[in-house]
């Protein structure tokens, strides 16, 4: 049974995938490891093109119910909440924790904890959803995710555990930039202060 339309799954799975584009990002700038910069770059690319593919399925779409302005703003209230719980923990946590790691593994860590919550809700997701003809696409990004989990988990395993890897200097500034990236932060993925 299908509790969600198409257009109400896709403004879900955009919302979140925006969320994961910005923590993927910020979690790159915040890193030490180059290779780990890339990494964190290319998935927030990928979570740009998913959002793409899911507003191309909601183009032309009229299945979204009337609501006055009060329900839509109660509705997009709900949406970025539900975007924002795809979040291993909170914004700042995650930026401190990428800042502090002491590894690569660390870095991998983090970003296979934020992808595998991003697959587990896009999945339940399309599993809550009717999703008209739309299903291959929405089940090509469940794959697409769930590849790039095993690819993290191989980039995991494959990684030294010990400390002393070579690391870039951090760059300057960082910790006192900490508030100006969180006001960046919200906007994207919070979205709470003006609303």
């Amino acid at each position: 049974m299908a509790y969600l339309s198409s257009l109400e799954a896709a403004e879900l799975a955009i919302e979140a995938g925006e969320v994961g584009q910005a923590c993927y990002r910020l979690i790159a700038n915040r890193t030490r490891y180059p290779r780990m910069r890339a990494l964190l770059m290319d998935m927030a690319q990928e979570e740009q093109a998913h959002c793409a593919a899911w507003e191309a399925l909601c183009d032309g779409q009229a299945d979204a119910r009337v609501r006055s302005e009060k329900e839509w703003q109660e509705y997009r209230q709900y949406v970025r909440a539900t975007a924002r719980s795809i979040l291993p923990y909170a914004p700042e946590r995650i930026l401190a924790t990428a800042e502090q790691a002491q590894s690569e593994r660390d870095v991998i860590g983090i970003a296979k904890a934020l992808a595998e919550r991003m697959a587990n809700f896009v999945s339940t997701l399309c599993g809550a959803a009717s999703l008209n003809g739309c299903r291959s696409t929405a089940e090509q990004i469940v794959m697409d995710k769930e590849s790039r989990l095993r690819g993290l988990s191989e980039t995991l395993w494959s990684t030294p555990s010990e400390h002393k890897q070579a690391a870039a200097p951090s760059p300057a500034g960082l910790r006192i930039g900490l508030s100006a990236q969180e006001r960046e932060l919200l906007p994207i993925a919070g979205r709470v202060a003006s609303d």
